[in-house]
């Protein structure tokens, strides 16, 4: 899952387009076997972003676009004032928009016990979901569909616990009712990469829309062992209906990438 925050400035915009216009070619090589999300510089960089989501959805005809759960030195998060402009682009172009943890800024301090990629990532997607609610940038762009990485962190474990923020928000524009915050998330999308364990789940199924999951494995990225065992678990869970089954392998793809429109139903 290509980034390029290891540039900036023009660096990082020819990085980008040289990664976009890669995996555009590798596409055309392969006609309808793969697809791709589009690499964006810093969200910071909303000149560069924005010339860069036109070209790739406008001309390269990618699926939608990657952004990360943060960027910066410092934990700047989706929902930050300074990325509305890309906001407003997507949302233009009603793009699918994948939502990919980021290492946090603070875990210099922290025992090598606690696996990072393991255990941060998931609140990493959870603190960007609520900063997007709560900053109202989730509302403010609905026809942006956001898919949460890895069954959406922590985020379907605690929805019963976020929906306090109806008591606990002393922000008058970012408060909400406890149904208000649920619709929202329920409108998120979420993948099942390296999530295919019954906890989460039956947490996922039983109260996100079917046809919100995604299927999702995390190659090449993950260990292929790690990989294997989460599918292995999901192939073999008996929570789910053949219907269901259907519906996150391959119908809810269909419903939302462009490359499948023509099969969404």
């Amino acid at each position: 899952m290509p980034g390029v925050s290891f540039l900036e400035g023009e660096a990082a915009r020819d990085m980008a387009r040289r990664v976009n216009e890669y995996a555009a070619n590798l596409r055309d090589q392969h006609p309808g076997k793969f697809g791709f999300l589009a690499t964006l510089p810093s969200l910071f960089d909303s000149e560069g972003c924005i010339k860069e989501i036109r070209y790739a959805l406008g001309e390269l005809r990618a699926e939608g676009v990657l952004v990360f759960s943060s960027y910066g030195d410092g934990n700047t998060y989706l929902g930050n004032n300074a990325f509305r402009p890309v906001w407003k682009e997507l949302n233009t172009w009603k793009a699918v928009v994948l939502l990919h943890p980021a290492m946090p800024r603070n875990t210099a301090g922290l025992p090598p016990t606690l696996v990072p990629n393991v255990v941060e990532f998931p609140h990493e997607t959870t603190r960007s979901a609520m900063d997007l609610l709560f900053s109202n940038t989730k509302r403010d762009h609905p026809d942006c569909k956001i898919i949460l990485s890895h069954a959406g962190g922590t985020l379907p474990y605690i929805v019963g616990r976020i929906g306090f923020m109806e008591i606990f928000s002393s922000a008058e524009g970012s408060r909400k009712t406890k149904a208000e915050i649920e619709a929202e998330i329920k409108s998120f999308y979420f993948d099942l990469a390296l999530s295919g364990h019954d906890n989460a789940l039956n947490c996922l199924l039983n109260f996100i829309p079917h046809d919100h999951i995604l299927f999702g494995s995390d190659t090449p990225y993950a260990p292929l062992q790690g990989v294997l065992r989460m599918n292995d678990a999901w192939e073999t869970y008996t929570g789910a209906t053949q219907e269901v089954r259907d519906m996150v392998n391959f119908k809810s793809a269909y419903k939302i990438l462009p490359m499948f429109q023509n099969k969404a139903t």
